[in-house]
């Protein structure tokens, strides 16, 4: 199995995943997913499928972590955190996946991802669309990129994920 080291920018953000208190739960049933089976490699790929149901497995323990929260009165609204924590849940699931496969060699090394549209240099400038004196932008919650050699953008793919 290849194995790959993700570059610093990357490893800071798969910490920050594992380190999410909303996400353990969904990681959880990911990696259990994986450890379940014999041939990792193609279960990094095969989790991509299972996220829906991780994310709706998850959804117990992540209700009680916010009823904790909630009694301590660290948060006011438990609903609305749950509606942030659920768009925010599905973009770090797969970025976490993603990254994982990368690792494991599923993934090129020159193929990133993100969710922050500040990562990828001039990104407004290639994905804004300009009609006459208008100007709009595409609603990003996900990247999928590579990069030029100096860094600047050279394919990418923008994804808007819109709950089901």
């Amino acid at each position: 199995m290849t194995i790959y080291t993700l570059a610093k920018e990357e490893l800071k953000i798969l910490k920050e995943i594992e380190n999410s208190l909303y996400m353990k739960p969904s990681i959880k049933r990911i990696n259990n997913f994986i450890y379940a089976k014999k041939d990792k490699k193609h279960a990094w790929q095969d989790v991509f499928d299972q996220i829906y149901s991780v994310l709706i497995d998850a959804k117990d323990k992540v209700e009680q972590i916010l009823i904790n929260r909630k009694s301590k009165g660290e948060i006011q609204d438990i609903r609305q955190a749950m509606k942030s924590i659920a768009g925010n849940s599905f973009s770090n699931a797969i970025i976490y996946i993603f990254l994982q496969n990368k690792i494991v060699g599923n993934i090129k090394p020159d193929i990133f991802i993100t969710s922050k549209k500040s990562q990828v240099k001039n990104f407004d400038k290639i994905s804004t669309i300009r009609v006459g004196n208008e100007t709009q932008k595409p609603d990003v919650d996900l990247i999928i990129f590579t990069k030029k050699g100096n860094s600047d953008i050279n394919r990418c793919m923008i994804l808007s994920l819109k709950p089901h």
